[in-house]
């Protein structure tokens, strides 16, 4: 059932992350099914743009990809849980100061790299978890 070695080499930083990151992964879970619920395709239409200005703007695609393109930068996130908890998570973890020197360069290099990102795209999911609340009132928000 539960790793035992694993269990007992888990730093005091380790344990507190992973107990971080489970509503993190039911927040991730519940965005894409809003994400997937607010924005519904007609036949034959391949993006949907979700607003945008002659600079910057951004679209969800048929294809389950979140878009944005500001000035001279261009993002694109795979709408499925394990990547919108990965971003969730970088967010996350930039925030609360949980970067450790548990971790990679290479991890810290990518968790940085996704932070970045994140607050575009969390900014993307509290808009649409708007549109989503207007139908379903009666769950608790997100954000």
């Amino acid at each position: 059932m539960f790793n035992y070695e694993q269990i007992t080499k888990m730093t005091p930083d380790e344990i507190k992350m992973i107990s971080e990151m489970i509503p993190i992964a039911n927040a991730a879970k519940k965005a894409v099914e809003m994400i997937k619920e607010v924005y519904t395709f007609h036949i034959g239409e391949e993006t949907k743009k979700i607003w945008g200005d002659a600079h910057n703007s951004e679209f969800i695609t048929h294809k389950g990809e979140w878009q944005a393109r500001y000035l001279h930068q261009s993002y694109d996130v795979k709408i499925d849980e394990k990547t919108v908890f990965d971003y969730f998570a970088a967010q996350h973890i930039c925030q609360e100061g949980l970067l450790t020197g548990n971790m990679t360069d290479e991890q810290i290099k990518e968790i940085k790299g996704k932070e970045l990102i994140a607050g575009y795209f969390t900014n993307f999911v509290r808009k649409t978890e708007l549109e989503y609340h207007k139908n379903h009132p009666e769950e608790k928000l997100l954000f």
